[in-house]
């Protein structure tokens, strides 16, 4: 049968089918294929329709990200806007004997991801990282500043004894962090949909239709340029393991500091927005928040007429 394969586990003696699309006679078209292969990078499809176990291991992470198109000119941006519209965000993965790294990122009107600075230092200590950090943001103000969930943890005890955490140091040296969510698979969705080119978006320097929703300022972000070229999954051992062993989607962990604060910062806003928030544009999400306050504005003073 066509698209129907059948081999024996020769360890465990069990059968194994693999079945592939074209064993059902609507999808085994071109006019199907072409229709549903649309959107998907040549890694995505390869995995989820060609069952192909290997594809991911060795391949990048972020295949859709293209300098030409996601680094853009420092003297692009206007920082007056930057300044005054939007939000801004910093996102920090802390390092002991590895790269602290921030990245600041400005959502403008419109919901496109500027990230218009970086900081990269490795073997510091708190006080070191916060001077720098406090120094480098200047007078700005954010709207949350993000952090690895793992410095919430108190693994840290002073002289007396007394257990604190690393997140508490930071807030001591005058940053306060929230805790971020590092799920690498809903962060990176999130991350691959914002890097893809949409029909639709309006590119915020140039005015043109098809853009991405996320820019990377070229001379501020030399290091997340760096690692997102050259992040990717972890490879099998052999082929032998990736037959008979469920794929691997966990990426390599090195070198992937800055891509751990887009991770914290990507699960950030997803999990922020209300479902029907998410295909909002900025502006459209701040119209529907007054309109959502209004409406429980009249609900409380239609309840005190009735009590009255």
């Amino acid at each position: 049968m066509i698209g129907l394969q059948v081999r024996k586990n020769q360890d465990n003696g069990f059968s194994v089918a693999r079945l592939h699309y074209t064993a059902d006679p609507d999808k085994a078209t071109k006019e199907w294929f072409d229709r549903t292969r649309k959107g998907y990078s040549e890694a995505a499809w390869r995995k989820e329709y060609e069952i192909d176990f290997e594809v991911l291991s060795g391949t990048l992470v972020y295949p859709e990200y293209d300098p030409f198109i996601h680094l853009i000119p420092k003297d692009r941006i206007n920082y007056n806007k930057l300044n005054t519209e939007g939000g801004r965000f910093r996102v920090l993965d802390h390092g002991q004997t590895n790269p602290t790294a921030c990245l600041w990122v400005w959502v403008d009107r419109e919901d496109n991801w500027i990230v218009y600075r970086e900081y990269y230092v490795a073997g510091q200590t708190v006080p070191f990282h916060s001077k720098n950090i406090r120094l480098i943001s200047g007078s700005e103000s954010y709207n949350d500043n993000i952090a690895d969930p793992s410095i919430f943890y108190k693994t840290q005890q002073d002289a007396e004894g007394n257990m604190f955490s690393i997140a508490k140091r930071y807030e001591e040296f005058g940053i306060p962090f929230s805790s971020g969510n590092n799920d690498f698979k809903s962060g990176s969705d999130v991350i691959r949909e914002r890097l893809k080119i949409s029909d639709t978006r309006i590119n915020p320097f140039t005015g043109e239709k098809g853009a991405p929703g996320i820019y990377f300022v070229r001379e501020e972000c030399k290091w997340t340029d760096w690692e997102i070229r050259k992040w990717r999954y972890q490879e099998f051992t052999s082929l032998k393991v990736a037959i008979d062993k469920n794929p691997k989607e966990s990426p390599v962990d090195k070198d992937n500091h800055i891509m751990d604060c887009l991770t914290y910062f990507a699960n950030a806003r997803k999990d922020n927005l209300e479902p029907d928030e998410a295909k909002m544009t900025f502006i459209q999400r701040d119209i529907h928040k007054q309109i959502h306050k209004k409406e429980e504005e009249s609900k409380h003073l239609e309840t005190l007429f009735d009590t009255e």
